[in-house]
């Protein structure tokens, strides 16, 4: 029996992709979960496994952007036949599909002949060009948003600047949160000398690639648990409360932040989660998360410390209730009336769902957060 491989919706933001290299050729046998093709998304590239067992017969769209539902092969048996016609008007191509267990079935799918991401399709069609006449000076073989606009004809008429795809999709997302969310920021300075010392200290049994970072996200794993209001996520209009921390933490690449996700976060040690946190990043920057990797998350953790920065206000990472918001660790001192001693502190912000919690729950979330802080001392 024929059936058709669709293009599946792996992120909350995904409405199409770009097809980029099919695994299996036309008349290969393909096991149920074996990688079919390769699909890059606006956050990552991801290999697509084969939702049945059967042979390959007939690649409908070799590659190019692909919306999230388009039908882009057959798979079927060994006496299954299918017969397709010639190319329509408008690039449409109709397949008559016949099989030993089933009727004609018809189906119309949009061919793409040029290779070009998202993004360059988006800009090209901004600035008036025509795909095909760039595909000879695209790199690889490949229309990019760079190819574009390296091609884009020099005129005094000033161009809009360019929002690349992701950076649109980041747009989309936050603004549409920012409006519909109702958000509280409960920030303040705390006290962060655990945080140094515990980087010195375990730096000379893990190595430099120990971060404040993976300190921030081991400490908010042990707190977060007694905080259920904060560590919640929406489903179909109803907040739920969650039992495992999931937590997500912002990463900065070439074309947008993403937030790949620790699963069980408090059930790891020092050790591993920062080695998670390591390997996440790294795919993260080459772009080959898995679509497991960037959804699940209950909570997000975003720092911008290694910047001369102090304080920020975040977006909460929606469908979640809450997202920490950390800068620098600076050094300063603590006056305990006369005595003055050296002393390092942060600024923390938590930005929450109003409708998840008040600004005290907040507040005290802080506070275990620096007494955990200040732990890593011992």
């Amino acid at each position: 029996m024929i059936t058709r491989v669709e293009i599946p919706k792996l992120t909350l933001t995904m409405d199409e992709a770009t097809l980029v290299k099919w695994l299996k050729r036309e008349g290969e046998s393909v096991e149920k979960d074996e990688p079919l093709f390769e699909l890059e998304t606006d956050k990552t590239v991801v290999e697509v496994p084969s939702p049945f067992r059967g042979i390959v017969k007939k690649i409908l769209i070799h590659e190019g952007t692909v919306s999230v539902g388009a039908s882009v092969a057959l798979i079927g048996e060994a006496g299954d036949l299918v017969v397709a016609t010639a190319e329509h008007e408008g690039g449409e191509i109709i397949e008559t599909i016949v099989s030993p267990q089933s009727t004609l079935l018809p189906s119309t799918e949009k061919s793409t002949s040029t290779r070009a991401t998202p993004a360059a399709r988006r800009r090209a069609k901004e600035l008036g060009l025509n795909l095909g006449d760039l595909l000879k000076t695209a790199t690889g073989g490949r229309i990019t948003e760079e190819d574009v606009e390296r091609m884009a004809p020099h005129s005094a008429v000033p161009l809009p600047l360019p929002i690349g795809y992701q950076r649109r999709l980041i747009g989309e997302r936050t603004s549409n949160t920012w409006r519909t969310v109702p958000h509280i920021h409960i920030g303040g300075e705390l006290v962060a000398t655990g945080l140094r010392v515990a980087l010195e200290r375990e730096r000379k049994v893990l190595g430099q690639t120990l971060s404040i970072t993976d300190l921030l996200l081991f400490v908010t794993a042990s707190v977060l648990g007694g905080f259920v209001p904060l560590n919640s996520v929406w489903r179909d209009n109803q907040l739920e409360g969650q039992t495992h921390i999931h937590l997500a933490f912002a990463v900065e690449t070439e074309w947008g932040v993403v937030t790949p996700t620790i699963h069980d976060a408090d059930r790891l040690s020092l050790v591993g989660l920062s080695a998670k946190r390591k390997d996440l990043t790294d795919r993260a920057l080459a772009r080959r998360l898995e679509a497991q990797e960037l959804s699940g998350g209950t909570f997000t953790v975003t720092n911008l410390g290694m910047y001369p920065v102090d304080f920020f206000v975040p977006v909460i990472n929606h469908p979640q209730s809450a997202i920490l918001a950390t800068g620098r660790v600076r050094q300063g001192v603590s006056v305990k009336g006369i005595r003055v001693k050296p002393e390092w502190h942060m600024w923390a912000n938590i930005a929450v769902d109003h409708r998840a919690a008040d600004g005290a729950t907040a507040a005290k979330f802080l506070q275990k957060l620096e007494q955990a802080i200040e732990a890593l001392q011992a």
